[in-house]
């Protein structure tokens, strides 16, 4: 007994469902996960930062205990996707790199690629997800090792240095002696605030689980003028005799219920009685 032949569909017609090349499309969604892993994998061995000044293939490999062939195609790949410059045997960090993802730069921003890097296995962990349900995290542990570090990162590369000229440009900014800021996170802010107004004091309010990550930007801008208050702002007092208020990326901050709260927590003839017009409760987007 023999089976039947089996015969190419529909007598050899080209099957057409008005996408494209079906084989294009998928090695285009593949593309973006491969760029996206070379370089989260360069940040883990530390490529970037051993780049900064010209070093040849066997050094990495050496230094980084790499596989020695492996470690030269790594640095090629690199160099094909404008992450490393190649100068005869010898690979180097592109200008972008080296602002960037070379840790020892003010601007990096490897906290972003390890938050990203934490949002791509959910990625990898859909189907199980689909069949269980969606993953819970404790919220405040999740904002403080996470979140926290890759605003700060963003603030750091342009958001951060607008803000405060924007800021400190206004009239009121140079009288003010005390700041409260909303959900503050990081407290990048309020540190650049009180660089450029020595009389001013700062207050972070946010979660008692974030302010952790709060305290180490502190300590490591020695920002001796800026404290932490913990609290949830929807449920807690905001505490009072603030001349300026701020909040930033912070979408729970536009809530119509708060104003109340912001307006007693400002001194008295800051908000004005007649206008009704808050003169210094300042809200920027991320």
């Amino acid at each position: 007994m023999h089976d039947t032949p089996r015969v190419l569909p529909d007598g050899f017609a080209v099957p057409d469902a008005g996408a494209g090349n079906p084989a294009a499309f998928i090695e285009d969604t593949l593309s973006g996960l491969r760029r996206f892993r070379l370089l989260a994998a360069a940040c883990q061995l530390g490529i970037f930062a051993k780049c900064h000044d010209p070093v040849t293939a066997d050094s990495i490999s050496a230094s980084l205990c790499l596989h020695p062939n492996l470690a030269a195609l790594f640095l090629e790949s690199l160099a094909s996707q404008q992450l490393l410059e190649k100068e005869g045997e010898r690979y180097k960090n592109t200008p972008f790199s080296d602002r960037y993802l070379n840790p020892s730069s003010p601007y990096c921003l490897q906290d972003q690629i390890t938050l990203q890097e934490h949002l791509a296995g959910l990625w990898d962990d859909l189907g199980e997800i689909l069949r269980k349900g969606p993953k819970m995290y404790e919220p405040e542990a999740w904002f403080s090792e996470l979140i926290i570090p890759a605003m700060g990162a963003n603030a750091r590369c342009g958001i951060l240095q607008k803000t405060v000229k924007a800021v400190t440009a206004l009239p009121e900014f140079r009288k003010a002696r005390l700041l409260l800021d909303i959900g503050g996170g990081h407290g990048l802010y309020t540190i650049a605030f009180c660089q450029e107004n020595p009389s001013l004091n700062g207050v972070v309010f946010d979660l008692p689980g974030v302010l952790p990550a709060t305290r180490k930007y502190i300590d490591y801008y020695q920002a001796e003028r800026v404290s932490c208050t913990p609290g949830n702002f929807f449920f807690d007092p905001l505490g009072s005799g603030f001349d300026i208020i701020f909040s930033s990326s912070n979408p729970g901050g536009k809530a119509p219920a708060l104003i109340p709260k912001i307006r007693d927590a400002l001194n008295p003839g800051v908000f004005s009685s007649t206008s009704r017009e808050m003169k210094t409760f300042l809200m920027f987007p991320s």
